[in-house]
């Protein structure tokens, strides 16, 4: 029988602890009372459209950031929870400014670049078949 080596021994590293995207995301928040849900959009904007936009382009960022680091089935739909909030919040009178757009484009503006890898890559296995 073959002796066991040194890695087989070893403890596994202990994977990251995936932190709640409530606790990680800036522009979300617990419900209140407690246990009464997740606001995925819990965003007041200033009025300023052009301080808006950027601060919706670095949510997005945060956003983007967050599923890039911790890419689990949950956070694959959670683009699909803040919009329907934000389409909740805008039934009950938040209308549409900076911070909506500024966050779209910044999420689209990366959706586009993945999208051109994916083209990219078919482009080349259509060409090489």
């Amino acid at each position: 029988m073959p002796k066991p080596t040194a890695a087989a021994n070893a403890t596994p590293m202990p994977t990251p602890k995936v932190p709640h995207y409530a606790d990680a995301l800036s522009f979300m928040a617990l419900r209140k009372p407690r246990g009464s849900g997740i606001d995925h959009w819990a965003v007041s904007p200033t009025g300023h459209y052009s301080a808006d936009y950027e601060t919706g382009e670095r949510l997005a960022g945060e956003f983007l950031t967050f599923i890039g680091t911790y890419p689990t089935v949950c956070h694959s739909t959670l683009l699909a929870c803040v919009l329907k909030d934000m389409i909740d919040h805008a039934v009950v009178g938040q209308g549409w400014s900076g911070v909506h757009a500024g966050f779209a484009r910044g999420v689209t503006q990366y959706a586009m670049a993945a999208a051109r890898i994916v083209v990219s890559q078919t482009d080349g296995e259509a060409t090489h078949a």
